[in-house]
């Protein structure tokens, strides 16, 4: 019987043995490893979270240097339209300009001067915009229709904003061409 009592013995040990690691093993899981897992979760999606964050300032950041480097690029742009519509009237600057123009087609530009047939109310309904238009009659000697037409084909690349309105020609007898241009110049009020 002693065998039996030592069998039953260690029989009593190892299920109490087994009980109390089994609920040690729970204890622990529900006590030390569950609030681990769920704290390591946690950390994961905050990580994801401010990954994701990080991310976004990270393209906002190039948006804001491609936004600089516009930046740049439009104070350039404004300053040629600037350069494009003066202040203030500049008889002086478009004459030189429209004389290098001139030049450039074989032809002279023999003055500028403002029209009198500008209509009051057109100017009034751009000053309102912050831009005021300016009628100027410029009459140019040029030898032959070609060179007239190179004219025109190259105001478009004058630095001075203008646009040619009107347009009378007379001819000589040896073919030489007397142009009589009405343009609008526009200024920044």
């Amino acid at each position: 019987m002693n065998n039996d009592n030592k069998f039953l013995k260690t029989y009593q040990y190892a299920l109490v043995l087994g009980a109390v690691t089994l609920v040690g093993a729970i204890a622990v899981y529900f006590l030390a490893i569950a609030p681990l897992y769920k704290k390591t979760q946690a950390a994961g999606i905050e990580l994801t979270t401010k990954e994701q964050k990080y991310d976004d300032l990270v393209a906002k950041k190039k948006k804001l240097d491609g936004l600089k480097d516009r930046e740049a690029e439009l104070k350039k742009q404004a300053e040629m339209v600037s350069n494009a519509l003066p202040k203030q009237e500049e008889v002086g600057r478009m004459f030189i300009q429209l004389d290098a123009l001139a030049k450039s087609s074989n032809g002279s530009l023999r003055s500028v001067s403002k029209s009198t047939a500008a209509a009051a109310d057109a100017n009034a309904s751009l000053s309102a915009t912050g831009i005021t238009k300016t009628t100027y009659t410029l009459p140019l000697s040029l030898p032959t229709y070609y060179d007239l037409k190179n004219f025109i084909a190259n105001s478009d690349q004058a630095l001075r904003l203008f646009s040619i309105n009107d347009i009378s020609i007379a001819a000589t007898d040896a073919g030489a061409m007397t142009v009589n241009l009405t343009a609008n110049a526009y200024t920044r009020n």
